[in-house]
């Protein structure tokens, strides 16, 4: 497995030479998802007129519960998509869901029970369709990740914008064609990923990315906190996100040649600048113009995201189940950021509080997250999977690597127990000292044992006996 320097800088390389004839249609199919997320998510809305954002939590907290268990459990779950079982729940509960929300305009009687099924349904769907894709998504480089990604968000979006305002019956139809072409496409996509390509099944120990969701939970929150007043309408939301997906695959078309897209997650300053432009612009006020960029920032953070955490898998073969099932734990920010707005500004706050002063605190909170951001410590080329330690895998897959390898060339050279042991301490770099206490020996006989392990290998320095470890076996 290769360090993630190397790995990315090969994936760039690969990526470059790459013409758009290669590329197949079916890749970008995660837009059909897309499309039925946004347009659910605008029906969810319509549900409780009363409160236009009490349908949307509920449905961001189903989605969030429905993550859980394959953060938790990913090593027994991935990869997914070879698991049919969970792609007909995919797309059942996707179907069910549609079918539910629909209902619910049709049949005000009974709205409670269908809005039940409709954003429970809703949220196992959506959640299982992005883990689908993502895991398709991780197969790919980082140049493939972005244009597919962000091709996807485009062409789901301008479908949103085109199909939410259908009446009932084609919005149905369409509710329940989207799940199958989105799944049609995923298992077409999949079939053309070249074998050695494909999700992995195991991958060494991570992390919890604690720093990480509590910046972006912070930036979510305050998102939340303000959204009433300001957030975007649905359809001036995906405007936003049609223009930040032009502009991103615009970029990456032309910059295909000349530029390193694993910058977008070797530092955090994307990730940093997406996240003030949103929350800033979400305590300004309520103008157009603030709502369009508001809505093109939280796009911007999500997109750049979603390529951090499928290139992380692509480089260490980690499963992108539980990365992303992590990191879509911090959605529940949001939710928590309305019923604090609520409490504290609403029409009828229960604790009144000076607006100025609640501005005051959420710019504060901004400024922190966006400190812990720039003083995460790690190398400039593994910021990115710092936040996960999955550059440790990476460290211990080499270690197993060499370890194997020391036990090839003692075989091979006929070299003792002991002489083995030494072997093996000084390839990881260990001197002498620590190799004398290590094995309780004395400085006498581990010169002993080095000089006939040189003797037999024919080398007269640790240099030239680690090049030989590191040269392949032939």
């Amino acid at each position: 497995m290769q360090d993630g320097a190397g790995a990315a800088h090969a994936g760039v390389a690969r990526t470059a030479s790459l013409g758009l004839g290669a590329w197949s249609f079916c890749f970008f199919g995660f837009a059909f998802a897309r499309a039925w997320l946004e347009i659910v998510t605008y029906r969810t809305a319509l549900l409780f007129p009363h409160d236009v954002w009490f349908g949307e939590d509920l449905f961001t907290v189903a989605m969030v519960v429905a993550f859980v268990p394959f953060a938790l459990f990913a090593r027994k779950l991935a990869p997914l998509y070879v698991k049919r079982c969970m792609v007909w729940l995919c797309t059942g509960s996707m179907i069910a869901s549609g079918l539910a929300f629909m209902a619910a305009s049709l049949f005000p009687g009974i709205v409670l029970p269908l809005s039940i099924v409709a954003i429970i349904g809703g949220g196992i769907g959506s959640a299982l369709s992005i883990l689908l894709w993502a895991e398709l998504h991780s197969c790919f480089e980082p140049l493939r990740v972005v244009l597919y990604i962000a091709g996807a968000f485009l062409l789901g979006s301008f479908m949103a914008w085109v199909l939410m305002d259908l009446d009932i019956v084609r919005l149905t139809i369409v509710l329940m064609v989207l799940p199958l072409l989105s799944q049609v496409t995923l298992h077409a996509s999949f079939s053309l990923v070249p074998r050695a390509d494909l999700p992995k099944k195991t991958w060494g120990k991570l992390h919890f990315p604690w720093k990480l969701l509590v910046v972006l939970g912070i930036y979510q929150f305050v998102y939340g906190a303000k959204s009433e007043a300001s957030v975007p309408s649905g359809e001036l939301f995906l405007l936003g996100t049609i223009a930040v997906s032009i502009i991103v695959l615009a970029v990456s078309l032309l910059m295909s040649k000349r530029f390193d897209f694993t910058l977008l997650y070797r530092t955090p300053f994307v990730l940093m600048m997406c996240g003030l432009v949103m929350t800033f612009l979400s305590l300004s006020g309520t103008n157009l113009v603030a709502g369009f960029f508001i809505a093109a920032g939280y796009s911007l953070m999500f997109l750049v995201l979603t390529i951090l955490l499928c290139d992380i898998s692509h480089t260490y073969g980690v499963s992108v189940l539980v990365l992303c099932g992590i990191q879509e734990v911090t959605l529940i920010a949001i939710p928590t950021g309305h019923m604090v707005s609520r409490l504290f500004m609403g029409e009828q706050p229960i604790v009144a509080a000076d607006p100025t002063l609640v501005t005051a605190v959420l710019t504060i909170l901004v400024v922190i997250a966006t400190v812990a951001l720039i003083s995460e410590k790690g190398h400039f080329s593994s910021w990115g999977v710092a936040f996960f330690g999955a550059g440790e895998i990476a460290e211990e897959d080499a270690r197993a690597k060499l370890h194997a390898r020391c036990a090839d060339v003692s075989e091979a050279f006929g070299l003792s127990p002991r002489e083995a042991e030494v072997l093996d301490l000084i390839a990881i770099g260990k001197n002498s000292a620590v190799i004398e206490r290590e094995l309780c020996i004395a400085n006498g006989t581990l010169k002993s044992h080095t000089r006939r392990i040189y003797q037999k290998l024919g080398v007269h320095s640790r240099e030239e006996l680690r090049e030989l470890l590191s040269a392949d076996p032939q």
